[in-house]
């Protein structure tokens, strides 16, 4: 039914009308008409117009304000100029349903609306505008309670993909407090959106606006929000099916969460609100097939990267000065790693994945990595019995030349492993490839110098293969005994993760600030003998029990200095538990007892005895030679300790507590893991055997 004027029946446009409401305005009305008067209803902006000019006739003005404060009417002067905040401008209609003329009038915060002003920041934009969807405009008077009008528009940058950003709903202000008509269908009408509002309501919902904070999102899916955005722009072409219950983004997130948190479908069930885990498991399907397709191949593998792609961008300038001094040359680090998965039922399998090693089943990915950590493969998982050791494996991926290995490498490329690939160095070497593999001892006590400098040129280079297996473990998943149901999709779940990693982590080696230096030190020592050693060896020397209160001239060194002696930051982390061992305390800021011994014929010589870390029965002698300036020479009778290119822990942790720590006035850090051999109980050793009396073993007999 159209509606008309209450005051000459003309068919009114939704921009034509305004309330038929107030005493003054019903007396103008009814003087024009014959009949009764509704209740309520429209008059036009013609008849209105001819109502304020009657209104403000000199004669009828003191008559009319004394009916209206006798009827305690206000009548409110609703100008027509004012068409930013016109009822239809605020509440959304749609003209093909029956206008409901029941009103009530609520106070509304609204924002600013204008075709050349933001409604966000109210400035005039330089570049061109986007009107506020209205998905938003709901969302925000939901959650704020702000009005944002209908074609209200904004910043270009306040909107991302069609929607305004999170923070752009932060920002939004009210710009004045206006009275605004809502109908009995406009109320039912925001009742629905709030009901549907509540029901679409998830846990963790990575849908638009995406209102998750950074925090919140790296923890449960270990992306930040704009590497989660990227991600799924790579995957927007993806085939996979979109319902009203799961839609792309929301799928992502599912199993992005599985891979962080390593959590059962049973409880991602809960948490994303499915029907049931089968749904899960359907959805976590669906993603992996996606991004294997359309992820990995961009992130992972010798096909997606050039080699000079790696030698300019993913290679460490120190570990190429170290190994070659050959411009084109790549230097790859190969190492393996365990993923701990169940006891199976299969005997042949039982056996095929149990590691004597370990003694646990488990499976074993090979990785091939650059020098900054960057991963270019990963194979597997392999078996983990005799016949899979890091050498086999090694030698089935260059035979069969997994993943075209042999037509991206070339000769005299540079391939550093560890001992444990030494059955595999024949093969790398008959393909034209470069080893650099530490030394064995071969029956001897210790590495000699030179043996000992080349093998911390290796650990200096290979730690970031060791890294790279650590970032893979950061996904829980991976780090927590794997179900064998799911063992089909391991090699699945494995790329997926190096992909993420290449992609969105940060390379284990970003800075390359000091690497000409420390290669220039290291390159220097490295066929230098260890003097010390030497003396040593020639000499026989006497010594004295002291304490390190006893020592004079001994150098006060910066943690700088120390950090260049030690040329990484391993072992000067390793020195506080080897001090706090030999002090038999973990408070080491007070003056505490440091024993030690000084030689009879040189004061500026001394050994220390650090227990071994990880054989109770060994024990080791660290020893120092110094002046007030530095500290001259050093070495220990551990297997690595006669390298001049760095030193080894207990090295370190002399030098640390006699010319840093105990000198250090800092406050002192509290480490309680010390203490806890107090919380835990410890058995008494008692020997079964005991002699017994007749009366003991007359009540042995009773019981």
């Amino acid at each position: 039914m159209p509606i008309v004027c209450v005051c000459c029946d003309a068919r009114l446009e939704p921009k034509n009308r305004r309330p038929f409401r107030g005493i003054a305005l019903r007396l103008f009305v009814g003087a024009r008409r014959n009949g009764p008067l509704s209740n309520s209803g429209f008059i036009c902006n013609v008849c209105r117009m001819c109502f304020r000019s009657w209104r403000n006739n000199l004669e009828f003005v003191k008559i009319l304000d004394r009916v209206e404060e006798e009827c305690n009417e206000n009548i409110a002067d609703m100008d027509i100029e004012d068409h930013l905040y016109d009822e239809d401008s605020i509440i959304d209609k749609n003209d093909n349903e029956p206008m409901n003329t029941n009103f009530v009038t609520i106070p509304m915060n609204v924002t600013l609306s204008s075709h050349q002003q933001c409604s966000v920041c109210r400035k005039l934009p330089k570049s061109s505008m986007h009107t506020i969807p209205e998905e938003d405009r709901e969302l925000l008077f939901i959650r704020s309670n702000i009005l944002i009008p209908k074609g209200s528009r904004c910043c270009e940058d306040h909107v991302f993909n069609g929607r305004l950003r999170v923070e752009t709903l932060n920002e939004v202000r009210p710009f004045k407090i206006t009275d605004v008509d809502f109908s009995s269908t406009d109320i039912l009408t925001r009742l629905n959106k709030f009901r549907d509002y509540y029901n679409s309501i998830r846990y963790f919902d990575f849908d638009p606006p995406f209102t998750m904070s950074e925090f919140d999102c790296y923890n449960l899916i270990g992306l930040s929000k704009s590497n989660f955005e990227d991600l799924i722009q790579s995957l927007t072409h993806s085939k996979i099916n979109h319902s009203h219950n799961r839609s792309l983004r929301n799928a992502v997130g599912l199993f992005l969460t599985k891979l962080r948190l390593g959590i059962s479908n049973k409880v991602l069930t809960t948490l994303f609100q499915f029907s049931n885990q089968k749904a899960v498991a359907r959805t976590l399907d669906a993603v992996r097939e996606v991004m294997i397709l359309n992820f990995v191949p961009h992130h992972l593998g010798f096909n997606h990267i050039s080699r000079q792609d790696v030698i300019s961008s993913h290679s460490s300038p120190l570990a190429t000065r170290l190994l070659t001094d050959q411009p084109n040359t790549v230097v790859l680090v190969i190492d393996g790693t365990y993923l701990y998965i169940q006891k199976s039922r299969n005997n042949q399998l039982q056996r095929r994945t149990f590691n004597m090693r370990k003694h646990r089943s488990l499976v074993k990915p090979m990785l091939i990595t650059s020098t900054t950590g960057y991963i270019l493969a990963v194979y597997g998982p392999y078996l983990s019995d005799s016949a899979n050791n890091d050498a086999a494996i090694q030698k089935d991926i260059l035979i069969h030349n997994k993943g075209n290995v042999l037509h991206w490498i070339n000769e005299h490329d540079i391939i550093v492993v560890d001992r444990g690939f030494r059955d595999s160095t024949g093969v790398m070497r008959a393909l034209g490839l470069d080893v650099c593999m530490p030394n064995f001892l071969k029956g001897r006590r210790r590495l000699d110098a030179l043996e000992a400098n080349r093998s911390r040129f290796i650990s200096k280079i290979r730690w970031v293969v060791e890294s790279a297996n650590g970032r893979i473990k950061h996904f829980q998943w991976f780090n927590q005994t794997i179900q064998n149901s799911t063992l089909p999709k391991l090699s699945d779940y494995l790329q997926i993760a190096c992909a993420l990693i290449n992609a969105y982590r940060a390379p284990a080696v970003s800075s390359f600030t000091h690497d000409d230096e420390i290669a220039a030190q290291m390159l220097a020592c490295l066929h230098e003998p260890n003097t010390l050693r030497i003396r040593l060896n020639n000499e026989t020397l006497q010594w004295t029990h002291a304490d390190a209160l006893d020592i004079v001239g001994f150098p006060i060194l910066t943690i700088d200095h120390i950090r260049q002696i030690t040329v990484g930051i391993f072992q000067l982390k390793q020195a506080r538990s080897y001090v706090e061992e030999h002090c038999s305390t973990t408070n080491l800021a007070n003056k505490i007892d440091f024993p030690l011994q000084i030689c009879n014929s040189d004061r500026q010589l001394i050994r220390i005895r650090f227990q071994s870390l990880h054989i109770s029965r060994k024990s080791y002698y660290t020893y120092a030679e110094f002046n007030q300036d530095q500290i001259v020479n050093s070495c220990c009778d551990c297997p690595g300790g006669d390298r001049k290119v760095g030193v080894c822990s207990h090295r370190a942790a002399a030098i640390w507590y006699l010319a840093f720590q105990r000198h250090s006035n800092e406050a002192a850090k509290i480490f309680p893991s010390g203490e806890y051999l107090q919380i835990l109980d410890d058995s008494d050793s008692i020997d079964d055997f005991v002699e017994s009396s007749d009366e003991d073993d007359f009540l042995y007999s009773l019981t």
